[in-house]
């Protein structure tokens, strides 16, 4: 049972949401099957471990009906009738939060008994609940068509011979609807496009681009931000793209929910990371203006958590802009702000690396030695790293003993990728060469150098590069 469609869905309700579900099963007009709420009743006190020594289908069979012999076909049909319950609960449930679910659902009931206050009423409800929608997102927009969709009904329904607005305000809203959506489902083939080989069909996307080309809906955010998006992954080298995007961003990011507004400056960030790898690096200070407006607007956050990768990577872009200060006070003041589960290691990593690139090489060494090495990725970067500290401060005896260890904790761990381990066993390959190799050794130099550039799949590649320039001049 522990592997079934059920327990899989009540292991990711709460506690408060299982009571609610509780009463959902035990109502009469929802469930008529008393075996079921029992069923449920029993589950319930096993939640949310459900561990699997205790609800065996036997085990739940006995404790929820004592004294009826245990028969399998009958524990399926009630098991399969409780996932039933629990799915018409999640959409009832869906339904009850979003009063815009709601609407449609009493407009067409209210105009087919011809009910016309309980309408009207309605109607008023509706455009209240559109007037405080928080958002500017394209379901700001179908909302809007919905209710003026249903005003044009009911303006039909009374047979008055005259104009009615809100049929043309309805398929407005709906022209702006479908721009967006078909605008950011467009941006999201053509980003999967570049990056593999898939067979997408644009059907209309020229047509569309030329109509706002004429009309560019520069007032209407969702369709505004994503035609920007497009032209940026469409025309990466008319960087006049990028800056609209960035004009459209400071403007109507705040239009949506933290999450799709992430999104957004995602493909913006990745428009710079593009730019960087084929060496435009003034696009490494658009990139670090774009992480320092995306923690002031505070959309950078999920769950409440920084992620890990992001802390790092806001480290890494502000010390290649030389923000050295700036970068140890985030370190510091988003220390907070990481998952339990990360914050150490990726506090005292990110800032061992802070200290490294500002070459207080003790410093780092001293907070590598905190990283936890029982995470993989942290246990992999802090031996990266400590190698370069030991070049750096000449230590090669050291440096060579890490390098030993390190290969045997890349070929011995399972966990770890073997594409990611090739990477890093080519990188201790070439430091270790590289520093038993004597300053002013010319052709063991340029020789190492030819090897290091014909290898494709290396870490630190530039690092590398860069040291072995230094012992040839």
């Amino acid at each position: 049972m522990e592997n079934s469609k059920l327990i899989s869905i009540l292991r990711c309700f709460g506690n408060k949401q299982m009571k609610q579900l509780r009463d959902f099963v035990n109502s009469p007009y929802f469930n008529k099957k008393e075996e079921v709420a029992k069923i449920f009743d029993v589950l319930m006190e096993y939640h949310p471990d459900f561990e699997p020594a205790y609800i065996a289908k036997e085990q739940i069979f006995s404790q929820a009906l004592p004294g009826l012999p245990y028969n399998e076909k009958d524990m399926g049909y009630w098991m399969s009738d409780l996932v039933k319950l629990i799915e018409q609960f999640i959409v009832t449930e869906e339904i009850i939060q979003q009063p815009a679910t709601q609407f449609p659902h009493l407009f067409k009931n209210y105009l087919r008994w011809n009910l016309e206050k309980p309408f009207q009423r309605t109607l008023k409800n509706a455009l209240q609940y559109q007037q405080n929608y928080p958002l500017h997102d394209a379901q700001y927009y179908f909302n809007a068509f919905v209710i003026k969709e249903q005003e044009a009904a009911f303006f039909d329904a009374q047979k008055i011979h005259s104009h009615d607005e809100s049929l043309q305000e309805a398929i407005n809203n709906l022209d702006v609807y479908y721009l967006s959506q078909k605008l950011r489902y467009s941006c999201e083939m053509m980003n999967r496009k570049n990056m593999l080989i898939a067979g997408y069909r644009f059907q209309m996307l020229e047509e569309i681009l030329q109509y706002l080309e004429k009309e560019p809906h520069n007032e209407i955010p969702p369709v505004a931000i994503y035609r920007a998006i497009l032209l940026c992954l469409r025309e990466p080298d008319t960087e006049t793209h990028f800056d609209h995007l960035k004009l459209l961003l400071r403007q109507y990011a705040g239009s949506f929910a933290p999450e799709e507004a992430r999104g957004m400056y995602i493909y913006a960030i990745n428009y710079c990371v593009g730019k960087i790898n084929r060496g435009n690096q003034h696009y490494l200070e658009e990139l670090f203006h774009l992480y320092r407006q995306l923690l002031h607007d505070r959309i950078i956050f999920e769950d409440k958590y920084l992620s890990p990768w992001t802390y790092m990577n806001i480290v890494v872009v502000g010390i290649r802009n030389q923000q050295f200060e700036w970068t140890e006070n985030f370190i510091h003041q988003y220390h907070q702000s990481l998952a339990p589960q990360f914050r150490e290691n990726a506090y005292n990593y990110n800032l061992a690396y802070l200290y490294y690139n500002r070459q207080q090489y003790g410093k780092a060494q001293k907070l590598l030695s905190e990283v936890v090495f029982e995470d993989v990725f942290y246990s992999i970067e802090a031996k990266s790293l400590l190698l370069r500290i030991y070049y750096e401060i000449n230590e090669t005896d050291p440096l060579l003993a890490l390098c030993d260890a390190f290969k045997i904790y890349l070929r011995r761990n399972k966990l770890i990728a073997d594409n990611k381990r090739e990477l890093y066993l080519n990188y201790i390959k070439f430091i270790a060469r590289l520093s038993k190799i004597p300053k002013g050794k010319k052709e063991a130099l340029q020789e190492l150098l030819q090897q290091l550039n014909n290898t494709k799949h290396i870490v630190n590649l530039k690092w590398l590069q860069q040291k072995i320039q230094e012992k040839l001049t």
